[in-house]
């Protein structure tokens, strides 16, 4: 770290070291900088129960003339002599330190790769079109850096895919049965493969209408699965739940019973179905059984949590 010469007395000035986060953590110390660069270093043990961790540059919360400048951040697992420098290869990315090899946890860390993103001008005007003043560079870096980022995008979908067929309230009222969300999991996945197949066969629907149906699809539950990433780097991690996707309600169950359709054919293509059965009518009994079962699950998950509830209170 170093600083510009412009209106700094005595060529020092007290800052704060880069900021260590883990939501419910934070650490730094203060120290004092120069105009001449010089590396500083400090040991902090994580908390046991962190599961994540990055860093945030906020060097003062007073008004300053001084430009801060830095190059170079380390963040390594274990202890090193911190009156000494490493040496790090051209990436960054490893070196020694003290003579003991260590791995670089901090990507690019001199801010040389470059990395796709939006211009800011152009940034700054799309970020009063999204909430939480949410900058499209960013929600692109979240997408490419999938290694890092892979752990939000599971858990949204997770959350995505529970509060779509069966979470109440606030999201905060599961079904009875956890498995129950595995079997709707895979009820999804069926329905999917089915559309495929469908596509597959070139069905008599028109081309446009299936680029429609997947803009629509596309573009709302994208968005909702998005929704979260401005809070990746916030105290409290947000994943949103299947009402943000609610316009896109009708044609998602469009898309889902059309490959149900699908199978229906295929499995009367497979096995004899006697001809006193009305195959029509199966298609509404079937998955009128399905929601008449799964409507009964969430109605008795409702009234057991709220009547542990009132019974706890009394």
């Amino acid at each position: 770290m170093w600083v510009s010469t412009e209106n700094v007395e005595a060529n020092l000035v007290e800052l704060r070291t880069p900021v260590l986060n883990t939501g419910e953590n934070t650490f730094s110390e203060t120290i004092s900088v120069g105009t001449i660069p010089a590396f500083y270093a400090f040991h902090w043990v994580l908390p046991p129960d962190a599961n994540r961790l990055w860093i945030t540059l906020f060097p003062t919360e007073q008004k300053t003339e001084a430009t801060v400048y830095y190059d170079g951040f380390v963040l390594a697992e274990g202890e090193y002599p911190l009156i000494m420098v490493p040496e790090l290869d051209e990436s960054g990315s490893q070196g020694t330190w003290g003579g003991f090899p260590f791995h670089n946890l901090v990507k690019n860390p001199s801010g040389e790769q470059s990395w796709l993103a939006f211009r800011p001008l152009l940034d700054v005007q799309l970020s009063r079109l999204l909430p939480e003043d949410l900058r499209i560079s960013m929600l692109l870096s979240g997408v490419l850096d999938w290694k890092q980022t892979s752990w939000y995008f599971r858990a949204s979908g997770k959350n995505l895919l529970e509060t779509f067929w069966g979470r109440f309230g606030w999201g905060h009222v599961y079904l009875l049965w956890p498995t129950v969300y595995s079997l709707l999991s895979g009820f999804v996945l069926v329905g999917l493969v089915g559309v495929g197949i469908l596509l597959m066969r070139r069905c008599k629907m028109p081309e446009d209408a299936w680029i429609l149906l997947a803009f629509v699809l596309g573009l709302t539950w994208g968005a909702a699965i998005l929704r979260g990433e401005v809070y990746i780097f916030a105290p409290s991690a947000f994943f949103p739940s299947a009402r943000y996707a609610y316009p896109a309600i009708g044609p998602t169950l469009l898309l889902l019973g059309s490959g149900y359709m699908e199978w229906a054919r295929l499995v009367g293509r497979w096995i004899s179905i006697p001809s006193f059965i009305d195959h029509k009518m199966n298609l509404y009994i079937i998955p009128g059984l399905f929601f008449l079962v799964l409507d009964g699950v969430a109605i008795l998950s409702i009234l057991t949590f709220y009547g542990s509830l009132c019974f706890g209170q009394q």
